[in-house]
């Protein structure tokens, strides 16, 4: 990496810390932190696993968690094993849903603008800390049309944490990348009509540039006890998915702060009301 660029990124990673413990402030992006992509953070993500936070966006979920893979697979210099999966194709059990991917949607702003029907630009990029947790970034990119007028800001709430494949919550080295490359994603098909992506999808479906994604089961496990017992129940009832993000995040908790936001986290969950009475009097176990 270029030197100077290299000092570029120190710099933005620095500020984003900063940002980050003060829960304030806004972080700009330039042009020349756009297009950086720190390849050199070699770091061993064998499997990307979704955070399931309601049933009814389970298929979106699944496919941004799709996504996420395929990002992180181009840092890591391994583009050609996803350069043709543009479409994701998922069945929730009572329909088949599909959508862009994120190396589909480049592909699309590229042949819009080929057949002069949009000329999609990113032309603006923020992050900020999201204020009510702190685990979490939220990143913004606007896309413009420069043939057809107008723009809109794209937005994702990307969180800085990732579930392992064993089970388990650590940080996540990619959360920028990823971020910002979902930004776009979320900012250009805002801008694309929906008929035009139907048209698309179902072409680029003949031609068997397609994915099938199943949801992993990693993240039904629920987390191994830390100094409390954080074992699901087992009489006669199942944790739901988001019970299940509870657990796996509470093995991770070390101060009494974070136990308070995980314990506000809950109370504002969707959870139904047995569920969430025992995620909070778990955390209120907690020894810390």
């Amino acid at each position: 990496m270029d030197t100077d660029v290299k000092k570029i990124v120190e710099k933005f990673e620095q500020v984003v810390k900063e940002n980050q413990a003060a829960k304030s402030g806004v972080v700009k992006i330039t042009e020349a932190q756009k297009s950086v992509g720190d390849k050199s953070k070699q770091v061993e993500v064998t499997e990307i696993v979704p955070k399931i936070t309601d049933e009814g966006t389970q298929p979106f979920e699944i496919m941004d968690a799709a996504d996420d893979a395929q990002i992180l697979s181009e840092v890591q210099g391994k583009g050609a094993a996803v350069a043709d999966d543009w479409i994701y194709s998922y069945n929730d059990g009572s329909k088949q849903v599909t959508g862009l991917s994120w190396v589909g949607t480049k592909n699309a702003a590229y042949w819009f603008r080929r057949k002069k029907m949009a000329d999609l630009k990113i032309e603006d990029l923020t992050i900020e800390p999201d204020l009510a947790n702190p685990e979490y970034m939220l990143v913004k990119a606007r896309c413009v049309d420069t043939i057809n007028g107008g723009g809109i800001w794209g937005v994702k709430r990307q969180w800085t944490k990732m579930f392992c494949k064993t089970g388990g919550v650590k940080d996540n080295p990619f959360w920028y990348e990823q971020g910002v490359s979902k930004a776009q994603r979320n900012a250009m098909q805002s801008m694309m009509p929906a008929d035009w992506i139907a048209n698309l999808i179902a072409e680029w479906s003949q031609e068997g540039k397609i994915k099938t994604i199943t949801p992993t089961n990693n993240y039904n496990t629920p987390a191994p006890a830390k100094t409390w017992n954080a074992q699901a129940p087992s009489s006669g009832w199942t944790l739901s998915p988001t019970g299940k993000m509870f657990y796996a995040k509470m093995k991770n908790l070390k101060t009494k702060v974070e136990a308070d936001a995980l314990r506000k986290e809950a109370e504002a969950s969707v959870m139904v009301d047995k569920e969430k009475q025992l995620i909070i009097k778990k955390i209120n176990e907690a020894k810390l």
